[in-house]
């Protein structure tokens, strides 16, 4: 819009200037007397060369008075979008119902042990309700030992507000492998740790120990696993 007005100006002020009336007589029109008098009258005039630079200063200030009062003080730039793109996420749900969320159990798992044990008891509360029953009955242990949880299907421990223990009764006497799976521990083929009442397994899947006790003495099926995520000395240890 500056620069239209500024092309429009232009020639206006240059066809001002050519019609300006002269205010210098004509020859003929005054005597000698007359035109020495308007001479004592009149300013001294520029040089023509002065002047005309005058002339075109005083026209580039007035193209540069109009620019300047053209110009949009708060320019827009296109292309930007008004609100930001990128914003602090806010959070929508708890860390409890986020973890319940992406966790899916096995349907050929009995209780999720691998999964549930050493995770903090408050992100997989609901999850122990569902997979254990209704809580029966609830201790507080000796020596820091932390707390123990009877559920129906089976108990926890926990220590340091984590999963450290759980103990789950098996509904009917199984091969040991067998026993594994139903907890959701993986195939395991290596060597046991054999005692007349039990299997025992040391530093497997991140466990400190997980206890299969045996049917009977001599049988080679069990009827109870008892997985340790740490015992509760060991972080005081540092093991």
């Amino acid at each position: 819009m500056g620069i239209q007005l500024a092309h429009c100006a232009l020639p206006i002020e240059l066809e001002r200037l050519r019609a300006a009336p002269s205010k210098l007589p004509e020859a003929g029109e005054v005597s000698d007397h007359d035109l020495h008098g308007w001479r004592l009258t009149q300013p001294p005039r520029p040089r023509c060369g002065y002047a005309v630079r005058m002339s075109h200063l005083q026209t580039w200030f007035l193209l540069a008075a109009l620019c300047l009062g053209c110009v949009d003080e708060s320019p827009v730039l296109t292309g930007i979008p008004q609100a930001p793109l990128l914003t602090d996420p806010q959070p929508t749900q708890s860390a409890k119902t986020e973890t319940r969320s992406r966790y899916q159990k096995s349907e050929a798992v009995y209780v999720d042990v691998r999964y549930l044990g050493g995770r903090p008891f408050t992100q997989v509360r609901d999850i122990l309700f569902e997979q254990l029953g209704a809580l029966h009955s609830r201790h507080t242990l000796e020596r820091n030992a932390g707390e123990l949880l009877n559920f129906k299907l089976g108990s926890v421990q926990v220590v340091n507000k984590a999963v450290a223990m759980i103990k789950i009764p098996l509904p009917k006497p199984m091969r040991r492998t067998e026993a594994l799976e139903m907890l959701g521990f993986p195939p395991y083929v290596g060597g046991y740790t054999i005692f007349h009442r039990e299997y025992r397994l040391h530093h497997e899947w991140g466990f400190r120990r997980i206890r299969l006790k045996r049917e009977e003495r001599g049988s080679e099926r069990v009827i109870e696993v008892e997985a340790w995520r740490w015992l509760p000395g060991d972080r005081e240890l540092g093991r």
